[in-house]
């Protein structure tokens, strides 16, 4: 921007054309890591809820006296939160959940309650110890790693 007495002058074509050039050297770099960054955010979201349906059916188990159990699909990438009776069946569900609502990339690569894939929480809320596994298209993964009072850890191999 140039200034001479008196005289108040505008930016020049060749500056904009460089603050352009460097916005847009700025902006290549920068959009790539956001897409990343939200992916890893997606997975995250997912395990929280997952982690949460847990927790939430183990409560119910204990004060409501019946079980509860999470049935998890690998082929439909879903899970369903069931209630049965104080003996367990017949269990009805109360709620399907898609992975697909927490992104595109997010899907269930194993589960494991004592070589089944529901965890079942018993009227006291214990359950049979095990893990749910997932991963999105970035090849970040986390785990969720239930003990037989249904306490969860969560370990994430994030990239």
């Amino acid at each position: 921007m140039k200034s001479a007495a008196g005289k108040s002058g505008g930016f020049s074509l060749v500056e904009l054309i460089i603050t352009m050039a460097l916005l847009g050297m700025m902006a290549a770099i920068a959009i790539p890591a956001f897409f990343s960054y939200n992916q890893n955010v997606n997975l995250k979201s997912a395990v929280r809820e997952i982690t949460s349906d847990i927790y939430l059916a183990r409560e119910k188990s204990v004060s409501e006296n019946r079980k509860h159990r999470i049935s998890f699909s690998l082929a439909d990438n879903n899970y369903v939160v069931e209630q049965g009776t104080s003996s367990g069946s017949p269990y009805t569900g109360i709620e399907t959940k898609v992975m697909a609502s927490f992104g595109s990339g997010v899907r269930l690569t194993a589960v494991s309650f004592g070589g089944n894939p529901a965890i079942v929480f018993q009227t006291r809320g214990t359950t049979e110890a095990g893990t749910v596994s997932l991963q999105n298209d970035r090849g970040s993964a986390a785990t969720i790693t239930t003990t037989l009072t249904g306490r969860t850890y969560v370990q994430y191999a994030l990239q």
